[in-house]
């Protein structure tokens, strides 16, 4: 019977082994795509919080609150309010993909999703007139921020309170010293 059983056991020993590689490689796999995920997102934050875009955030905060949503027009840091967007887009983009989990961009960068969201949401519209789909996901990647298990409606547009809003440009344009914008 020893003999049996030892007989039975050299059968099943492979498969036992290949079904806990198997195991540890998915575990590896889960860990190798939460550090991936982490790097991507400290990369991001990093960049929003650099010296460089702190002017940028600063520019676009002083613009609205001085010359309100019209600023666009004829401004010579039209850009600037672009830079924001094309930033929240990437983390949208990468959120959507599952590339970054939509918690960990809600922890790291969603207060700034939503406020950006709702004090941009004129300058997007008036983009996507001339270029149909730029942005589009920055409203997904918000509302879905503000909203995580209820359904996504694109059209929704975040309700702050506008002393809130007010607040915050006041916030940003403090962070990088700038001269008066004509």
């Amino acid at each position: 019977m020893t003999i049996e059983l030892l007989q039975r056991l050299a059968l099943v020993a492979p498969w036992a082994a290949i079904a806990v590689t198997i195991l540890v490689l998915i575990a590896q796999n889960k860990r190798a795509k939460l550090q991936h995920a982490l790097e991507l997102i400290l990369s991001l934050e990093e960049r929003f919080h650099s010296v460089e875009f702190r002017q940028i955030r600063a520019y676009t905060a002083r613009l609205l609150r001085y010359r309100g949503e019209e600023f666009f027009e004829d401004s010579p840091y039209e850009t600037a309010p672009g830079d924001i967007l094309d930033l929240i887009e990437t983390l949208a983009y990468l959120t959507k993909r599952h590339a970054i989990p939509i918690e960990l961009a809600e922890v790291q960068l969603g207060h700034w999703v939503i406020m950006y969201w709702a004090v941009l949401r004129l300058y997007v519209l008036w983009c996507i007139a001339s270029n149909p789909g730029v942005w589009d996901d920055v409203s997904w990647l918000a509302i879905r921020i503000m909203n995580p298990k209820g359904k996504i409606r694109r059209t929704e547009v975040p309700q702050i309170a506008p002393e809130r809003l007010a607040r915050f440009l006041q916030v940003e344009e403090a962070l990088s010293p700038i001269s008066s914008i004509g």
